[in-house]
């Protein structure tokens, strides 16, 4: 749920009072239940969201270039892991990808998607092993290596980091329904 997506924006609207006028007249609607009501409630839901648009065509026009670029180039990098994450990925190859610098990157894939490059990258290794442990029977070592980690012991701390216990103590409860946790 950390994806920009889902976040909740709050904003200042110019005309607060035409914009309670409309609301408090769809609850009214609501409430009152009188004959008609529901074409009266989505009348006046078409009206709010006619004010909201008005506000965002008013007040965003100057950063829609902005944002639309930047979000572009994040899920550019996104793509690029889900394709790539087996591979070792240096945040210079990858923002290169993005035509910008790293720490500038790392700033924009932080604030669309809640994680960092690398916390996105470890989550999809962990996923990737969760199933493995899972449905196969190959050492964890082995599932290690095959999910992205060259190193046993960084793939244990990862694992335990996201999932709350080590690969082993995850393979012998069987949890098939588990997510990595964030």
């Amino acid at each position: 749920m950390a994806h920009n997506m889902n976040r909740v924006s709050q904003y200042r609207l110019d005309n607060v009072d035409r914009m309670a006028t409309i609301l408090l007249a769809l609850v009214d609607e609501a409430e009152q239940r009188r004959p008609e009501y529901l074409g009266a409630m989505t009348h006046y839901m078409h009206l709010f969201l006619i004010e909201c648009a008005r506000f965002a065509r008013q007040h965003f026009r100057a950063d829609a270039e902005l944002v639309t670029g930047s979000a572009l180039a994040v899920e550019r990098v996104r793509r690029h892991i889900e394709e790539n994450w087996r591979e070792e990925m240096r945040l210079d190859d990858v923002a290169a990808r993005a035509h910008m610098s790293g720490a500038h990157l790392c700033r924009l894939f932080k604030k669309h998607t809640g994680r960092t490059i690398v916390e996105y990258l470890h989550h999809r290794r962990i996923e990737r092993a969760m199933v493995m442990l899972n449905s196969t029977g190959e050492k964890v070592i082995t599932i290690a290596h095959e999910s992205g980690f060259g190193d046993l012991a960084h793939f244990n701390r990862v694992f335990r980091r996201i999932t709350g216990q080590t690969p082993s103590e995850f393979r012998r409860k069987g949890d098939r329904a588990a997510t990595p946790a964030g």
